[in-house]
């Protein structure tokens, strides 16, 4: 329950689902009360602790599965989904299995045994869940699924508790600056040097008032550090960590970025939509272009292009008629999304599966 985007969509669904149609157990590898997410857990969805890494988590998972003869193990991230599969299969149950992929991973970037085990999982499974349209046409290739075992449902939105979390608090920003918020692990997926060396390039414009707030931690801290420090952009951009409360600093900017390498479905476009907040995306794989509808309801730049990045927010920043004419379209968009509305198609999902 470390804060990432697989995570906070599961809790999204401890608390949306049915629980008069459906009783909930979550299997957690680790189980730490420090953990970003625990104290969103809903108090009647029991907790079961394995406390192992996934690969030696598969003796407990099937012994679980034996205990508690589920209807459905319903799984995501790979290696649960791999822990998951082997359990199941050791543990002789009739139960239905589903896998959700949170993410894209071609082919040419993975370890071969990594493909091979991936690719058994979800020939094994009796239903695999994509995040995106473009996420579902890839596994299908890569992992010749067929499309009766293969579905895409989009991550849910909490439009409400997302509102509730702006109104309860507030975040200030410099008025006389664009702000620009970012957030995300600090890893090289979310190419967050790319965005930072876009800000330097802008500061050559002479254009000293656009400044980046990037929320998040993770293992490339101190790389982004020294790179602020060597451009000299210590009064331009702003590492502020892990926020428990993210809404609040991305509804006060003037624009959210994303500029990630590649994405399963990025839930920080989502979230910008529910908070009102026009949004500026790498066009990389998966979603933000099917999330945006191209250019309706956002902006697209090419993938890990600092130039395309630069000219774009600087467009931006000398066109506001722009932003707020985007701006006037997200909430309609947001709707989509919203955690009704998805969590319905999981039910429909796990009944569709019962019934096969």
């Amino acid at each position: 329950m470390n804060a990432g985007g697989a995570q906070r969509v599961i809790i999204n669904l401890l608390k949306a689902l049915d629980k008069s149609k459906f009783k909930i157990k979550l299997v957690l590898l680790d189980y730490d009360e420090n953990q970003a997410y625990l104290d969103l857990i809903p108090k009647e969805v029991e907790i079961i602790n394995i406390n192992r890494r996934g690969r030696y988590s598969i003796i407990k998972i099937k012994n679980i599965i034996k205990k508690e003869e589920p209807d459905i193990c319903f799984a995501t991230l790979p290696q649960v989904c791999k822990a998951v599969m082997i359990g199941h299969k050791l543990s002789g149950s009739n139960s239905k299995v589903i896998f959700r992929e949170s993410n894209y991973r071609p082919k040419n970037k993975m370890f071969f045994l990594n493909y091979i085990l991936l690719k058994l999982v979800y020939s094994y499974s009796d239903y695999n869940i994509a995040l995106t349209e473009d996420l579902k046409k890839q596994i299908k290739k890569q992992y010749n699924i067929s499309d009766n075992k293969i579905t895409t449902i989009y991550n849910p939105l909490n439009i409400e508790l997302i509102q509730k979390k702006i109104k309860d608090s507030s975040c200030s920003f410099e008025q006389n600056n664009f702000n620009i918020v970012s957030c995300g692990r600090l890893s090289k997926q979310k190419n967050f040097s790319m965005l930072i060396k876009s800000i330097k390039l802008i500061r050559e414009e002479n254009i000293n008032n656009i400044v980046l707030y990037i929320l998040g931690d993770g293992p490339l801290k101190k790389h982004l550090e020294g790179l602020i420090w060597k451009y000299d952009l210590t009064n331009s951009v702003y590492l502020l960590g892990y926020k428990k409360n993210p809404f609040k600093y991305i509804a006060n900017a003037d624009l959210f970025i994303l500029s990630s390498l590649y994405e399963g479905m990025p839930n920080v476009i989502l979230e910008s939509l529910a908070c009102g907040t026009p949004i500026l995306s790498t066009n990389c794989p998966t979603g933000p272009k099917e999330i945006l509808e191209e250019d309706k309801y956002g902006w697209l730049v090419p993938n890990d292009n600092v130039e395309a990045m630069s000219r774009k927010i600087i467009h931006l920043y000398n066109n506001p008629e722009e932003i707020n004419k985007k701006q006037k379209k997200l909430d309609l968009r947001a709707e989509r999304f919203s955690i009704n509305n998805i969590v319905k198609e999981y039910e429909n999902l796990f009944f569709k599966v019962l019934d096969k």
